[in-house]
């Protein structure tokens, strides 16, 4: 290439003389020399190996073919501004394209003059594409931060030490109705609820003590228009960065959140109080058989709190055993079931449904106790026997002693007796039960709490028995039930049972032994019809008889006086005639 240059002093510019052709050839920038056309007179060989060309490549090589289309004018214009001027000039982000490779420069052109003319100009080419691209990506984060930043939902906003306000993003508009150049220099309390600024202000002194130590905090604000609004804070102090010089805070509107959370907190405890409050047994149970929650009826029914514990460590194992099944087909097959179980003589219906909570999956058992239930029910049926023992029995004995041993072969019910009143006095009129009546006469509690009491309903607990009826058993309930028909007591049914009897088996018993005196009653006064039906019956033959007796002496005085009379006239026709009609009318 040098071979083109005429002069001596161009030679001179690229010779290697003093060690600057090595210093061209490995130089980290882009060396070159061109004509004023644009013609490649020599390139080194950073810009060989930046433009993928070789040594012999060069020859022939323009500018038209390396710079970009788009940037080849301003080139050619730089070139004529050298060439004009001779003086150097500058050239920023030129892209330039070699053999399949595209590098953007900086150039700067330096013109190489004899004679006061310019000869050709020396190029440097600084490759700035890694930069150029850095920057790019630091202008399009840029944009991508304040576009967060300006678009953002949240508050974004920078204060100094004393609370003023620096900088604050456009959504302060939506959120608290300021537009951002209204608060510029005000203090961050000026939009601050005033039973919530000292709060505000205590966490603003922690940040200002923990340099870096990020804080967040709930509090509420207050619209531009006067309502109120609640935010969620998080605050840093960067005032020891020399970028930010301030403590930066992140604020987001919780008002809806605080809203919700509030209906589910009252849910809760609405939840929370129905649970507590049920009669009915309530536990939660994790797949292992341990109780998450019980609420107060299942731990009043368990004797103790079961929390935190496990079911073998509650109940006995045979009915852990068949709880714990239970619960494992209520999880696996993820389905309700119920079942029917008993616990130390009490008999509980349980229902278990399957739950997940917190993406875990538990029982929740909900569990009845129908032991009265069972128990009314056995005692419905027998009741119902008795009653259609009523219907069809007409002895009174056979009735009662019936009834006595139907009740008494309930489990509950130990003696059954019944007494019947006798003028003034009361008689053992049936019995049936596990001992005998202490008493042949009126028991003393008959006695002394029967009529006394107004003929009511009474139950001895076993203390008050033994103050009142002291031959009594003293372990046992005692139920006085009066048996009233038509206003009138007829009797006593007693009742003993290791229980107490609930109000409602009271009711149904007293029925009972109402429904026993009607049909006692209701015997007697069939016997009684049945007795006067006799009577009459009786009665009416007697008459029949007595008018027989009566008519057939009559008949044979009426033959006799025929006879006798028979034929005579005069005083003796009248005589006949007199008696004969007398007879006749009293007949």
């Amino acid at each position: 290439m040098v071979q083109k240059f005429q002069s001596e002093t161009l030679a001179q510019a690229i010779e290697d003389k003093d060690g600057y052709r090595y210093l061209w050839e490995n130089a980290s920038d882009i060396l070159f020399v061109i004509d004023p056309k644009g013609n490649f007179l020599e390139l080194n060989k950073t810009a060989r190996n930046l433009l993928g060309y070789k040594d012999d490549e060069i020859e022939g090589l323009n500018l038209k073919k390396i710079v970009d289309k788009r940037h080849l004018p301003e080139f050619f214009r730089k070139i004529e501004e050298v060439i004009r001027s001779k003086a150097e000039v500058s050239i920023s982000e030129l892209l330039w394209r070699g053999n399949g490779k595209e590098i953007l420069v900086d150039v700067k052109l330096r013109p190489i003059i004899e004679n006061n003319e310019v000869k050709a100009i020396q190029g440097i080419a600084r490759d700035v594409t890694k930069d150029k691209k850095v920057e790019e990506k630091l202008r399009e984060k840029d944009r991508w931060f304040r576009a967060l930043v300006e678009n953002s939902i949240d508050i974004m906003m920078v204060i100094d030490e004393t609370g003023a306000i620096k900088y604050i993003s456009p959504s302060v508009k939506r959120i608290a109705g300021y537009e951002p150049e209204e608060l510029i220099g005000e203090s961050v309390f000026k939009f601050g609820y005033p039973e919530d600024i000292k709060f505000v202000l205590e966490n603003l002194r922690f940040l200002l003590e923990n340099p870096g130590v990020p804080k967040t905090i709930e509090f509420r604000t207050v619209h531009k228009e006067g309502r109120i609004v609640w935010v969620e804070a998080t605050g840093q102090n960067l005032l020891h960065d020399p970028a930010v010089k301030g403590i930066v805070v992140n604020f987001r509107d919780i008002t809806d959140r605080k809203a919700t959370e509030r209906i589910i907190k009252e849910s809760e405890e609405k939840y929370r109080m129905i649970f507590e409050m049920s009669p009915a047994l309530i536990a939660i149970l994790d797949e292992n058989g341990t109780f998450i929650d019980a609420n107060s009826s299942a731990q009043k029914s368990l004797g103790e709190n079961p929390i935190g514990k496990n079911i073998y460590d509650i109940l006995p194992k045979e009915v852990a055993d068949k709880r714990m099944k239970f619960l494992n087909l209520v999880l696996s097959e993820n389905r309700i079931v119920t079942f029917e179980d008993s616990r130390e003589g009490r008999d509980f219906i349980i229902t278990g449904l399957p739950i997940t909570f917190q993406g875990k999956r538990y029982c929740m058992a909900i569990g009845n106790e129908i032991t009265e239930t069972k128990r009314m029910y056995r005692i419905l049926g027998v009741v119902n026997n008795i009653n259609q023992l009523i219907v069809r029995e007409t002895n009174p004995k056979l009735l009662l002693d019936e009834a006595c041993k139907l009740l008494s072969s309930l489990k509950e019910y130990y003696i059954v007796c019944v007494w019947l009143k006798n003028g003034e006095r009361f008689e053992l009129a049936s019995f049936h039960g596990n001992a005998p009546p202490s008493e042949k006469e009126e028991p003393e509690c008959m006695k002394r709490l029967g009529f006394a009491e107004g003929n009511r309903v009474m139950m001895l607990t076993p203390n008050k028995k033994k103050s009142v009826c002291p031959n009594c058993d003293e372990k046992l309930y005692c139920l006085l039930l009066p048996m009233v028909s038509d206003n009138k007591t007829v009797g006593f049914t007693i009742i003993h049972s290791p229980k107490a009897f609930p109000q409602e088996e009271i009711s149904l018993l007293q029925t009972l032994a109402n429904d026993l005196a009607f049909a006692l009653n209701k015997i007697e006064l069939d016997e009684s019809k049945k007795r006067a039906f006799e009577q009459i019956e009786r009665n009416i033959e007697n008459y029949a008889i007595l008018v027989d007796e009566i008519r057939n002496p009559l008949a044979r005085i009426s033959g006799v006086i025929e006879v006798g009379l028979e034929g005579k006239d005069g005083e003796l026709g009248e005589l006949r005639e007199i008696i004969y009609n007398g007879i006749h009318k009293a007949y």
